[in-house]
């Protein structure tokens, strides 16, 4: 019988391990390339557009802040 190698969790600045885990199912894998791929099309979106992104969803708690809690 084979040993499967561990799998790693990178944090994506800096693609550290933070985890490791025995086993990953594939979509496991595949949803964790997303999840990269989001981040570092974040991370190349221009500073502005990022704070005004961020600025918004301020708004938007703030405009629900009684709604949110339900």
């Amino acid at each position: 019988m084979t040993q499967t190698p561990p799998y790693h969790g990178n944090r994506p600045a800096d693609r550290e391990v933070t985890q490791t885990f025995p086993f990953a199912a594939d979509a496991e894998v595949a949803s964790t390339r997303r999840r990269d791929r989001g981040v570092t099309a974040w991370r190349l979106r221009p500073f502005a557009e990022r704070v005004a992104v961020v600025k918004r969803i301020a708004e938007l708690f703030t405009e629900r802040a009684t709604d949110l809690p339900r």
